[in-house]
């Protein structure tokens, strides 16, 4: 944990000098669960598999969640994929 969260620490700067205005939350998974509305989580398929993973934890802890992948599209399958995100996206929200 103590590795994982320095790390964080220096990718939250961008230059050498510049206040750090990372501010640890400890309890982010417990307070998940307590999500009360419907979560899409839209990744990449050629994400990375952490971030991958935890969309779908995310997706996963919340009563009505639900995660997919756009194939052909990596961290940022918006931009990547539009067509395909609006698709998912406009379907999503037609649950709503």
């Amino acid at each position: 944990m103590q590795v994982s969260l320095r790390l964080t620490l220096r990718m939250s700067k961008h230059a050498a000098g510049e206040p750090n205005l990372l501010i640890p939350v400890r309890d982010t998974w417990d307070r998940v669960a307590r999500i009360d509305v419907p979560v899409l989580a839209v990744n990449g398929a050629l994400d990375s598999p952490d971030h991958i993973g935890m969309a779908e934890r995310v997706a996963s802890a919340v009563a009505n969640g639900r995660a997919t992948s756009i194939d052909g599209a990596a961290h940022y399958p918006n931009m990547e994929r539009p067509d395909a995100y609006d698709k998912i996206l406009a379907d999503f929200l037609r649950t709503l």
